[in-house]
């Protein structure tokens, strides 16, 4: 089962100089929350200060991935700096 984390985030384009672009500030911003891994779920509200949004992002069990091991790579063994000398 998927776990997520939700959170709540203002657009604000008055904080980061953006007074007269708030569209170039609005696809700025959500294409680095995306990268992050961050989805917009809903617009919560919006006000002279910005858009309040709800942002969920999976969260992914790294201890379980980190040692989940690919069925074709399962003899695979990482060389060394002394291996071949």
């Amino acid at each position: 089962m998927k776990k997520y984390e939700y959170r709540t985030f203002l657009l604000r384009p008055m904080d980061d100089g953006y007074r007269h672009n708030y569209q170039e500030y609005t696809t700025d911003k959500l294409n680095v929350l995306g990268s992050q891994g961050w989805e917009v779920v809903s617009e919560l509200s919006s006000s002279y200060d910005g858009i309040m949004l709800l942002l969920k992002k999976e969260i992914l069990d790294e201890r379980i991935e980190s040692h989940i091991v690919p069925p074709s790579f399962s003899g695979f063994h990482k060389s060394s700096d002394n291996d071949g000398i």
